[in-house]
């Protein structure tokens, strides 16, 4: 069953289209999350990296990294990896070993299949959504050679997720608080 995950704002939300074909474990897991019922307490975007203007490039794929991040920590456990295809714009898809995530809002070939890939965005109001989650303020982090954006806490959205019945296909909804 194919199904939308969405993360709503005041009057607005990011759709999600569910992908079981690609990780039934992992979809299986945010439905459980999203029809719980409960609040998802540690439910947030924590980090939103715009694309870089040179994004691709001469091989140039970041800093910035292209893609906004937040935490599904609420899941019943952690997710497997279910390995996947290759990240396009648009998908959503669970860091290995953890129960953080992350929509690409560019193509993202150069980490090939390690991310499982279990959602797309899916529709046009829900990218101009994700477009006005903010990008600042922000403080790097650095690992080794690898420098990343994080928002700062007063900067981070909280979010809700629930499940939805629409036109034969499944929704989950966030919805920030």
């Amino acid at each position: 069953m194919r199904g939308t995950k969405s993360i709503l704002r005041p009057a607005c939300k990011i759709s999600l289209k569910l992908r079981p074909e690609l990780s039934l474990k992992v979809v299986s897991l945010v439905k459980q999350l999203a029809s719980s019922g409960q609040k998802c307490n540690a439910c947030k975007f924590y980090r939103h990296e715009p694309v870089p203007q040179s994004w691709g490039r001469d091989s140039f794929y970041g800093p910035p990294y292209a893609l906004l991040q937040g935490s599904l920590a609420d899941m019943a456990h952690q997710p497997p990896f279910e390995g996947s295809p290759a990240v396009k714009k648009g998908d959503a898809c669970i860091i290995p070993n953890t129960r953080e995530f992350f929509i690409a809002t560019a193509d993202h070939g150069e980490w090939g299949d390690s991310h499982t890939v279990w959602g797309q965005v899916a529709d046009e109001a829900s990218w101009q959504v994700i477009a006005r989650i903010p990008t600042g303020p922000y403080t790097n982090r650095t690992d080794g050679a690898i420098t990343t954006r994080w928002l700062t806490p007063e900067a981070t959205v909280p979010f809700n997720i629930s499940l939805e019945q629409q036109r034969q296909t499944q929704e989950s909804k966030l919805q920030p608080s």
